[in-house]
């Protein structure tokens, strides 16, 4: 994303720089130019493996509409499950204390993007944060290799 703003070439996204209609040959080849640069800087950005399903379509417009579609937060709750689930089961391993936190961070701030809360009170923002920072403690303690059994149990 940050090449698409760095090239102002941002419209090619949202559909503000739309396809030359006035018969201008040079403007048609340089909007077609462009536009499929930034499309492919978007496949290219995007795991290979999911890839494929986006380059058969026409424009970087409908690239980022479709990858909209697919995996926006609020909407996409199967995708929500399954962070949730990785938070839940993940767990230490070879990694780090400092690289798991980082990771487990990682995935809750993805995971938050798929969530939405809407309070009916400004105290209700407050309770459900320390609700939520509570169960990830409990996550990240539960996640942790048995070396850290001693400081599990003080934390709890």
């Amino acid at each position: 994303m940050l090449s698409i703003r760095a090239h102002k070439l941002v419209g090619y996204l949202t559909g503000a720089t739309m396809r030359p209609t006035n018969g201008d040959r040079d403007a048609e080849e340089k909007w077609s130019s462009e536009d499929s640069m930034v499309m492919y800087w978007l496949v290219q950005s995007i795991e290979p493996s999911l890839s494929k399903q986006y380059i058969a379509l026409n424009t970087t417009k409908d690239v980022w509409d479709t990858t909209a579609k697919q995996y926006s937060g609020e909407n996409n709750h199967a995708r929500g499950y399954d962070i949730h689930k990785e938070c839940s089961e993940f767990s230490q391993g070879g990694l780090s204390l400092v690289e798991y936190y980082s990771k487990l961070t990682n995935m809750y701030q993805q995971l938050d993007s798929h969530c939405s809360f809407t309070p009916i009170n400004p105290t209700d923002v407050v309770a459900f944060q320390r609700y939520m920072d509570k169960l990830r403690v409990w996550d990240f303690l539960t996640g942790l290799n048995p070396e850290y059994d001693p400081v599990r149990v003080l934390a709890l």
